[in-house]
């Protein structure tokens, strides 16, 4: 009876009377009684007010943590200002930004798109937390998509909550965003030519305004290097030229190989495209491929236009045009990596190629491109020795020397842009 009497008591809480009503229907003993009411009843505590050396102690530690933060926001506008300035290309610029501004706001995916000044598209120069095999395939135009919008209408876009917005799963096809979202412009001088996003806080939390001003500011900073590395590209550009001309006026030495150097640039980044590498990689590949011939500039004509089959030592002068080209190509500074696939793109899959008979993806991916592409435009094109096969009979050729001569998957990716548009390689 005692025990249900405690358990009722802590069930229901009685108060004192309650006591009183359960006196009336079971005897309860005296000590008992006492024991309970002490044990249940015990008043509550009016909630004390803090004091005065507890609440300056709060406020002490509020602006200690503020001031923590804007130390930490000083430090990687600093460091920001350090990695920018001493990088003068986009891709380095791009990832500079990605990773300062991340570091604040600790975002699950992280796009810098800028625009491609050949194609006018958007493309990624960097990403984190996008798939590898997604990456390529991010080319906007203007307009397009969400970070289309974003650099068409120059206009900073935040949204806490994707799903709900109907406008942003429309535009969300090809980017891939979660959640949140900041999205902002790049902008140089003269133009927007890009913007950054930053999709889905890892902590779960909205984007403050504080990490939102914080993210313009430094993106003023990054205004400055993006306008330096465009002069910085268009000075590139200007020695590329100027070396293209002495590869295309090599190519002119010989009418059945008039633009050549344009052609196999043409169908290397077609490739490349089709293959979805980054934008760096097929940039790579375009100045390989205006420059994959420049060493046989040092070849006598004699050797180079003979109608009829070269000697063994004819066929070594030309062979050394890999090398001849590489050495002039790796002069200038921002062509080292161009330079070797000026030197490999003679090599062959299965290793008997030539000048270092190295094999697989020992090769670098953009000399195996090359090579499919050069020896495409050998074979659709009439040479002094020869006349033009016809595309159909080319296509056989290169599947047959699929894992031989050539890359796999580099066969594979031409022969679906074959399939998709025909005129791309037809016969000349």
């Amino acid at each position: 009876m005692v025990i249900a009497i405690i358990a009722l008591s802590f069930i229901f809480g009685f108060t004192a009377g309650a006591f009183a009503i359960l006196k009336m229907k079971a005897k309860v003993p005296a000590d008992i009684e006492s024991s309970l009411k002490k044990a249940v009843f015990i008043p509550r505590a009016a909630p004390s007010k803090p004091t005065e050396t507890e609440i300056l102690q709060k406020e002490r530690a509020a602006t200690i943590e503020k001031k923590i933060l804007y130390e930490e926001e000083l430090t990687l506008l600093f460091k920001m200002g350090q990695d920018i300035f001493t990088n003068v290309t986009y891709e380095n610029i791009a990832k500079s930004i990605a990773e300062s501004a991340n570091k604040m706001i600790n975002a699950q995916i992280c796009t810098v798109l800028l625009e491609d000044r050949r194609s006018g598209r958007l493309v990624p120069f960097y990403s984190h937390g996008v798939k590898e095999e997604l990456i390529g395939a991010m080319r906007f135009k203007k307009g397009e998509s969400i970070s289309g919008w974003v650099v068409l209408n120059n206009k900073l876009l935040v949204e806490n909550d994707i799903e709900k917005s109907r406008w942003f799963s429309a535009q969300n096809k090809g980017e891939y965003f979660v959640k949140t979202l900041l999205s902002i412009p790049l902008s140089t001088k003269e133009k927007v030519i890009g913007v950054l996003n930053l999709s889905n806080k890892k902590s779960g939390e909205q984007f403050s305004d504080e990490e939102v001003n914080f993210i313009k500011g430094l993106l003023t900073q990054a205004s400055i290097a993006l306008q330096n590395a465009s002069l910085y590209e268009q000075l590139q550009e200007s020695y590329l030229e100027s070396i293209s001309a002495l590869a295309f006026a090599l190519d002119a030495r010989d009418a059945y190989t008039k633009q050549h150097s344009e052609n196999v640039t043409k169908y290397a980044v077609a490739i490349a495209q089709e293959m979805n590498l980054k934008h760096f990689q097929i940039e790579q590949i375009r100045r390989a491929g205006l420059l994959h011939d420049i060493g046989k500039i040092g070849i006598r004509d004699g050797v180079l236009l003979k109608p009829i089959r070269l000697s063994e030592d004819e066929f070594n002068d030309i062979k050394m045009h890999t090398l001849k080209g590489e050495a002039i190509v790796n002069a200038l500074p921002f062509l080292k990596e161009e330079a070797k696939l000026i030197r490999h793109h003679h090599e062959k899959y299965d290793g008997t190629g030539y000048p270092d008979g190295i094999k697989g993806i020992a090769i670098e991916l953009g000399a195996r491109i090359l090579a499919v592409a050069d020896s495409i435009d050998a074979m659709i094109s009439d040479r002094v020795y020869r006349k033009a096969l016809g595309a159909e009979k080319a296509c056989e050729e290169l599947k047959k020397q699929t894992g031989k001569q050539f890359d796999p998957e580099v066969i594979n990716a031409f022969l679906r842009l074959a399939e998709k548009d025909p005129s791309l390689f037809a016969s000349k």
